[in-house]
């Protein structure tokens, strides 16, 4: 068995209906679920759209520095809206960079039975969902686009933004909590030689230790 597999990050790739690391052929014990491939295309998803969430605050990111050193700095109407704005942006920037390089690197991980990935993603999931609802209550449509702090496409294409990535962050949750999702990871794995004969017995054998423990 290779470092890599050692530490949990396989080389898993579809052998039928159950994943298999052809590197130290070990094969999920359990037959991935088709919830679980439907995490996997949210997770993607995810990943692609915090990515355009990034992009979108970096292009309107300069002019909300030239706002916060010009004159608007010097009521009070004109301050509040740039540092919401500034406050929206530096979110999107860092959360949308942080949320993609995170999920990426853990749904490499979710391609098989590997149960810290799936707690790490209902984590990172929890927490960004926390901030969506947050950021999605911010509207800039008001007086930071009539001072010219962001530009007018800025506001609704966050807003969006936002919405998109609540609704898919909240399916991927809800199906990560799924019971044939979490048996799926609970099962772990088995030799991939094992042939059919050996899955049963291996997934007979987790399902009388787990009703023992329970």
């Amino acid at each position: 068995m290779s470092v890599l597999c050692r530490l949990g990050w396989h080389r898993w790739k579809p052998a039928g209906d159950r994943v298999v690391c052809p590197r130290c052929r070990a094969a999920a014990i359990a037959r991935r679920p088709v919830q679980m491939r439907v995490v996997l295309w949210l997770l993607a998803g995810i990943v692609v759209v915090s990515l355009a969430r990034a992009v979108a605050a970096l292009t309107v990111r300069p002019g909300v520095r030239r706002a916060a050193a010009g004159d608007l700095m010097r009521d009070t109407l004109g301050r509040t809206a740039v540092f919401d704005t500034q406050d929206v942006v530096t979110y999107g920037v860092v959360a949308g960079l942080a949320l993609a390089a995170v999920l990426l690197a853990v749904l490499l991980a979710l391609r098989g039975p590997v149960s810290g990935a799936r707690w790490a993603t209902l984590g990172v999931l929890c927490v960004a969902l926390l901030g969506q609802v947050l950021y999605i209550s911010t509207d800039l449509a008001g007086t930071p686009v009539r001072l010219g702090v962001v530009p007018g496409w800025y506001p609704l294409t966050q807003q969006l933004i936002e919405v998109v990535l609540l609704l898919a962050s909240a399916a991927a949750l809800t199906l990560l909590l799924h019971g044939s999702v979490r048996e799926y990871f609970e099962e772990g794995v088995t030799d991939a030689d094992a042939g059919p004969d050996g899955f049963d017995r291996a997934l007979d054998a987790v399902r009388r230790r787990r009703a023992a423990q329970g």
